[in-house]
C-alpha cells in the first residue's frame, strides 16, 4: 500500500497521489496514521471541491454573501436539509 489511491474516473483508472510521489512511498505501521489524514481530506474536501464551489455559487445567486454571513454553519444545514424531525 502506498501513499496514492485507484479511482475510477469515466471507465479508467487513475492514480491519486495523496502526497507528492505518493506512489511511490509505503504506508507502514509508523506512518498509518498519516495516510488516514490524508486520504480523509481528500475524500471530503478535495475530491468533491469543484461540487461545493459550484453550490456555494448557486446558493449565493438566490441568497446574497452578507445575507448568509449572519448565520452559524448548523443553521444554514437547518434551513437547506429541511428541519429536524
Amino acid at each position: 500500500m502506498t501513499f496514492s489511491i485507484q479511482e475510477d474516473y469515466l471507465g479508467s483508472l487513475r492514480t491519486i497521489n495523496l502526497v507528492p510521489n505518493g506512489q511511490n512511498e509505503a504506508v507502514t505501521n509508523e506512518n498509518k496514521l498519516e495516510y488516514i489524514m490524508y486520504y480523509a481530506d481528500y475524500l471530503l474536501n478535495k475530491k468533491v471541491r469543484v461540487q461545493i464551489q459550484a453550490f456555494v455559487e448557486g446558493l449565493q445567486m438566490v441568497i446574497k454573501k452578507e445575507h448568509l454571513s449572519i448565520f452559524f454553519s448548523d443553521e444554514i444545514q437547518l434551513l437547506i436539509s429541511g428541519g429536524i424531525d
